[in-house]
């Protein structure tokens, strides 16, 4: 069985980015944000990241900009009316989990870019 830990084994960044998706979304848990704000030093000099603010550092590391941004709000809105219309539930860590896989893995997938 799959678990958040297996997702992360090994690879903290994908948590990051998890997150940051999350939040692009307005769907991030208020503690986790603060939390990612109180350790945005300690990972900016991890990936060595001159952003002062946890999203900053991915959008420096990943080389995301508004468009980017945008699309993904726009992929999503889209994924939101396709499933309404199809009477199927809408699943956020779905979503959130195929975007960020796109971006740090894309010899697997293709980006939403």
């Amino acid at each position: 069985m799959n678990t958040a830990n297996d997702r992360y084994h090994g690879l903290p960044f994908l948590r990051l980015l998890d997150a940051y998706f999350f939040d692009l979304l307005g769907l991030l848990e208020e503690s986790e944000g603060r939390g990612l704000e109180d350790v945005a030093t300690e990972i900016a000099a991890g990936v060595g990241s001159k952003a002062n603010t946890w999203q900053g550092i991915v959008e420096e590391v990943m080389l995301f900009d508004d468009q980017t941004k945008a699309a993904t709000k726009g992929l999503w809105m889209a994924y939101i009316a396709e499933a309404v219309k199809a009477g199927s539930q809408i699943d956020a860590v779905s979503f959130v989990h195929m975007v960020s896989d796109s971006y740090a893995f894309p010899e697997n997938n293709s980006s939403p870019r």
